[in-house]
């Protein structure tokens, strides 16, 4: 994983759930790196990332840093024959997010875009009263944090999707670009 800010300690938690393991962490300030590694048992820290994709044997990429740096861990990403999930927004401007989608397809390498709201404590809280039935069977609900709203209704099925952004999978991200 590439970034040991706020929102990794969601994604970790959430590969952790799903059964997957992170075997590095990249931050730029290492001692972030080595704690967050700590609390997740994360074997690997570095604070170079091009030491991390020579040394490492990874199955992906995962990039959790800010938005300014995310094309150029894709970059590096790529280069090295390794897919790539990027935490969104993907990119400060329209055309970065272009060439970060043509650099992987150049690269023949799959590029997916992530949101992980579906981490946070309170989503997780709402998946677990909507699964114990506790409320009955929803058929709409509206989400807001901050005066953001997203209905979350399915016109496909009729029905609300599982706390409003489906389930993950293992070995599939919900928003792939290509």
């Amino acid at each position: 994983m590439f970034g040991a800010g706020f929102w990794a300690r969601y994604q970790l938690a959430g590969w952790q759930e799903l059964g997957a393991e992170c075997v590095a962490l990249y931050n730029r300030t290492l001692s972030k790196a080595e704690a967050l590694a700590r609390e997740f048992d994360i074997p690997a820290v570095y604070d170079d990332p091009e030491e991390l994709l020579r040394k490492e044997k990874l199955d992906f990429a995962d990039i959790v840093t800010d938005v300014d740096h995310h094309a150029k861990f894709v970059k590096m990403a790529a280069v090295h024959q390794l897919p790539v999930i990027c935490q969104k927004p993907m990119a400060p401007t329209l055309s970065i997010a272009q060439e970060m989608v043509e650099t992987c397809r150049k690269s023949g390498v799959p590029f997916l875009v992530n949101e992980n709201w579906r981490w946070q404590t309170p989503v997780r809280e709402l998946k677990r009263i909507l699964q114990s039935g506790e409320v009955g069977t929803p058929f709409r609900h509206d989400f807001r944090i901050s005066g953001f709203s997203q209905p979350a209704i399915s016109k496909r099925f009729g029905k609300v999707h599982p706390h409003g952004f489906g389930e993950p999978h293992p070995g599939r991200c919900p928003f792939p670009v290509w």
